[in-house]
């Protein structure tokens, strides 16, 4: 069970909740011009405080940067390490991620800085395998059922805090279809080393997710000119749903029996669109006679996933018999869209 403080983490501290708190609809009453520029320092300051737990995305990057990261979230819900005989059955967590304006060289140098990340994903479920060589026939024309497997993916997750404040809804659902290009070779026996063969993967994959999160504020400043204060709530999240179809060649090596490390391209057709909730009910008020102010906060509108990429994955899985661990990183060449997932599977 994943808890509620690990998808806050996901969610919230590497601010995934973008976009800008401001202070607008302000009135002055009747100051004087250089008593309105010490207002609006005021009002400025007070401002920036909200901010500064936001990060520096701005609208046009948010909801695009998120609908790539709910894409990204599912790749690597089917299978790339076994040769399935008869079933297979995985559970699985996939994390989606557009790391913004940070580099590769920063992923790698764990130098990422969560203020700049557009977007953020997250599913989890299970994937169903079979392989199709019980049909009662050996061929239709080029394609033979021996060679095929199929993979279905269901998942759902629903966390919901009992004061409201958090609510995140998650469901998503897969097919795939994987054929065996090539039979691969034993190139050292007794499980010494194994190439599996090539295989080409194709199918779909949707994903809607709803995330809000209900945060308090509590806020003043002081200057020469006097105090002003913030109180209230911040609404903010996303809706999304987006679908993409997967073309990918894969291949795997199996050595030492005990793990098998596979890789392979793919490129990805892509729609849905990824919807703001913004809302700010909040009061700003000051001991200032005649000035007042209204509290605002805007995500943007809609916005959808890139609609076509190439991309590379690449995965290691240790082998315990009919028990599989895998784990697995995706990534959209000189763009910031990167996937992890995380799998225990039985495989037979």
């Amino acid at each position: 069970m994943i808890s509620r403080t690990i998808i806050i983490f996901l969610f919230f501290q590497v601010h995934t909740i973008a976009g800008p708190f401001k202070i607008t609809n302000r009135q002055y009453g009747v100051l004087n011009a250089a008593q309105i520029v010490e207002v609006d320092a005021l009002l400025d300051t007070l401002e920036n405080d909200v901010n500064k737990e936001l990060p520096d995305a701005d609208q046009s990057s948010y909801l695009k940067g998120m609908a790539n990261a709910n894409v990204m979230s599912g790749k690597g819900t089917s299978d790339y390490a076994n040769d399935v005989e008869y079933a297979f059955l995985k559970y699985s967590v996939g994390v989606g991620v557009d790391v913004g304006n940070n580099t590769t060289s920063d992923i790698l140098n764990g130098t990422v800085e969560a203020k700049r990340l557009r977007g953020a994903s997250f599913q989890l479920g299970f994937t169903f395998g079979l392989d199709l060589s019980f049909l009662p026939f050996k061929s239709i024309g080029p394609w033979e059922p021996k060679k095929t497997d199929i993979f279905v993916h269901v998942g759902k997750l629903d966390s919901v805090s009992e004061d409201g404040s958090f609510t995140l809804l998650s469901r998503s659902f897969a097919f795939f279809l994987r054929y065996k290009l090539h039979p691969g070779a034993e190139l050292i026996h007794f499980g010494g080393l194994h190439w599996q063969g090539l295989y080409f993967t194709t199918g779909f994959e949707t994903h809607d997710m709803l995330l809000k999160l209900k945060v308090a504020a509590s806020l003043s400043q002081t200057t020469a000119i006097g105090t002003a204060s913030i109180t209230g709530t911040n609404l903010a999240g996303v809706e999304m749903e987006t679908l993409s179809i997967p073309f990918e060649l894969s291949t795997s090596l199996q050595w030492m029996y005990f793990f098998t490390t596979y890789l392979g391209i793919g490129a990805d057709i892509n729609t849905g669109k990824a919807t703001s909730i913004a809302s700010s009910t909040t009061t700003i008020s000051t001991d200032i006679a005649g000035v007042s102010a209204e509290g605002s906060l805007d995500l943007g509108t809609t916005n959808g996933p890139s609609p076509f990429w190439f991309r590379w994955f690449i995965g290691q899985q240790f082998n315990l018999s009919i028990l599989k661990i895998n784990a697995q990183i995706d990534h959209v060449p000189k763009k910031g869209y990167w996937g992890v997932n995380l799998g225990a599977s039985i495989t037979y």
